[in-house]
């Protein structure tokens, strides 16, 4: 009979990212296959509204600082009051203090999840935080962030890439014509999307500048831009002059619905540890254009399920949502490819392999 394990996931983000959805999914995911979940997160975070529907159960622990002694010391004790089997940290700051209340704790396994490009810190507490023997595995879910990690001096065996799900059910619940009635957008004009919060490194305003250049040689584009924070792109497309065709959405939750009105979809980021809203376009069938950057080359193959582009380069962005408005069968190739790909990340498959890591680390300790 398969054991059933106790595991906390934690984290110190408040808000809702890809890394934050994931814990979810996974919760979710892990409660459904019989173990017993616990989520940390600090205090009234969208996370612990989102598991309430679920029964799962949330311990709120605010995390201030990498070295904050009263969030580590509420944590250990909680910890070791529980007796958990494995402890898994999503975010850096929930590293920090989850590897010392963990160790306080006595607690079997502890794991830890790398989803960002950035190149790790030299100074001695970096060192200890990322190389400390307390760490029974990583997972990268991707194969340069794999390298980032070893390149670091973590040993490979200590690494596992294990790429992150796609909710493929929740995005086929999109209904196609509601984007175009609530922004009364008309049935002949091309909507390119993007899905991502602001910030310079997901490199909205090289799309931005793309969005200039296409509109020249595509009179019915509109370009829809959501994720929290894309508002503050308000100016910059006033000074482009590109305010006219251009929806800045900021933060919705209706991504599934906004995936099945679009036309083309596009990634145009610095620096990216996977892109999993390429997964979740892929899963609607839409057509992609993304950066050859960081994990986006682990799932977008260039020119079989989506077009792979320079960044920072208007023009190549440009001139890739351009090939593909113009071709239908190449949308229905790109279309087709993407959505078999796709079921490579399905969340079972990626729970299951997490549990598998669980359970070896568990049996080599003799747990």
């Amino acid at each position: 009979m398969e054991r059933k394990l106790k595991i906390c996931q934690i984290t110190n983000s408040g808000g809702w990212t890809g890394g934050i959805n994931q814990m979810f999914l996974m919760s979710r995911e892990f409660q459904k296959m019989g173990h017993k979940v616990t989520v940390v997160s600090p205090p009234k975070s969208i996370l612990s509204e989102k598991i309430k529907p679920f029964s799962i159960p949330h311990y709120p622990v605010k995390m201030k600082a990498d070295g904050d002694l009263p969030a580590m010391i509420k944590l250990a004790l909680f910890l070791r009051r529980k007796k958990f089997d494995v402890v898994h940290s999503n975010h850096s700051r929930a590293h920090s203090i989850a590897l010392a209340a963990s160790a306080i704790a006595g607690v079997a396994a502890y794991v830890v999840t790398r989803r960002v490009m950035f190149p790790l810190r030299r100074h001695p507490f970096s060192k200890l935080k990322y190389k400390s023997k307390r760490i029974d595995a990583y997972i990268a879910v991707s194969e340069n962030i794999k390298k980032i990690l070893a390149d670091y001096g973590i040993p490979p065996k200590k690494i596992r890439v294990i790429p992150d799900a796609c909710n493929i059910d929740f995005v086929k619940t999109g209904k196609p014509g509601k984007l175009r009635k609530e922004f009364s957008i008309p049935e002949e004009n091309f909507i390119i999307t993007t899905v991502a919060n602001y910030s310079y490194r997901r490199g909205h305003q090289y799309l931005l500048l793309a969005a200039k250049k296409i509109k020249k040689e595509m009179k019915n584009a509109t370009f829809f831009i959501a994720g929290s924070g894309t508002e503050t792109l308000k100016d910059f497309c006033k000074k482009q002059n590109i305010s006219d065709f251009v929806i800045l959405a900021g933060f919705r939750k209706d991504v599934p619905d906004i995936l099945a009105s679009s036309d083309c979809f596009v990634l145009p980021t610095l620096s990216e540890g996977m892109g999993g809203c390429l997964l979740e376009a892929m899963a609607a069938g839409v057509p992609v254009v993304a950066t050859d950057v960081g994990g986006i080359p682990d799932i977008i193959k260039d020119g079989f399920n989506g077009f792979l582009v320079q960044p920072r380069n208007p023009d190549a962005i440009a001139r890739a949502v351009i090939k593909i408005a113009r071709d239908a069968e190449l949308r229905r190739k790109f279309s087709e490819k993407g959505k078999k790909f796709v079921q490579n990340f399905s969340i079972e498959n990626s729970a299951k392999k997490i549990i598998a890591l669980y359970e070896e680390i568990l049996k080599k300790k003799g747990k």
